[in-house]
């Protein structure tokens, strides 16, 4: 019987994945393996060491331990590594993402005030995209980058006549003038912005104006800070102070010095805030220089006059 022939070697079969399909499999752009030389150096790692060889289940999980080593794999996120892998493959899917992207990132511009130029907005929607500011738990940071208010986003796009921005900053110098506080422009819009980032909300700075008025109107303090405003409260004093001295009330300053002295009297008796008394309040106008060119003033001088010339009897 003819011996049999030796067996011949088995060439193991070497790894035949192409590096950019090895790099789409692990969720990497190929474009980005060939410039960061972190990974390059871990596929010409995976190629020499047979890491992608068939059935190499211990060289796979190499593979895998390597790219998250890498600094690459260490300084983008999941949606940032998500993002640059749907980028790099592109077409009509990636396109319908960006678009659904933008969409959202206007629609939040629009509901806060913020005005967005076409450079503004695909910066905003390609950073909505790579850190998933669309998902549960992480929706506050567009409107932060939308107000200036996050980490690495200084630009304000806020405009502050637009939008919730606008209404608020409104709504916030109307009660400050009913209450007679006097406060710049830029705390309106700091105020706004900490409101629309998330950082604070309307009744934080609502009751920061109330608290500066109640200590300006110590006798009206506990009615100031539950709710009511300084304008209706002086409003007997300043409708007295229309008609005895003739003047238009909408033109009447709360701090005119006789309502000042009228609602910043003290208690004799007890120190304690007190506002005077309506009777004693028109007897203090009638002492303004300005009660002297009414038609109040010539009236009370006529009658005077007339009650003289009755005492010595003319009539």
């Amino acid at each position: 019987m003819a011996p049999k022939p030796a067996p011949k070697p088995v060439t193991p079969v070497r790894d035949t994945l192409d590096p950019t399909e090895a790099a789409k499999q692990g969720g990497i752009p190929w474009s980005l393996v060939q410039s960061d030389a972190g990974l390059s150096k871990v596929f010409a790692d995976a190629q020499a060491n047979g890491w992608f060889d068939p059935g190499n289940q211990v060289g796979q999980q190499k593979f895998i331990n390597a790219v998250a080593q890498t600094d690459w794999f260490k300084q983008n996120s999941s949606f940032a590594r998500q993002y640059l892998f749907l980028k790099e493959q592109g077409g009509a899917a990636f396109d319908e993402q960006v678009s659904t992207a933008k969409k959202q990132v206007q629609a939040q511009a629009v509901k806060t005030g913020a005005q967005l130029d076409d450079a503004a907005l695909s910066k905003l929607t390609e950073q909505y995209m790579m850190n998933g500011w669309g998902t549960q738990g992480r929706e506050s940071y567009l409107p932060q980058a939308l107000t200036g208010q996050l980490p690495g986003f200084t630009a304000d796009y806020l405009n502050y006549s637009k939008g919730s921005a606008g209404k608020l900053v409104d709504q916030l110098k109307q009660v400050a003038t009913l209450n007679g506080v006097q406060l710049s422009d830029g705390w309106f819009q700091s105020a706004a912005r900490a409101v629309e980032g998330g950082l604070g909300t309307a009744d934080d700075y609502l009751h920061e104006i109330r608290s500066t008025a109640a200590s300006a109107y110590p006798v009206y303090a506990d009615k100031i800070k539950s709710g009511f405003n300084v304008a209706d409260l002086v409003s007997p004093y300043v409708n007295t102070m229309a008609n005895v001295l003739e003047l238009d009330p909408t033109q009447i300053r709360f701090d005119d010095p006789m309502i000042q002295k009228a609602v910043g009297a003290v208690d004799a008796k007890t120190g304690a805030p007190a506002a005077t008394g309506m009777w004693a309040f028109q007897q203090q106008l009638r002492s303004d220089p300005r009660w002297q060119q009414t038609d109040n003033a010539y009236k009370a001088y006529a009658e005077a006059g007339q009650s003289v010339l009755q005492m010595f009897g003319f009539r």
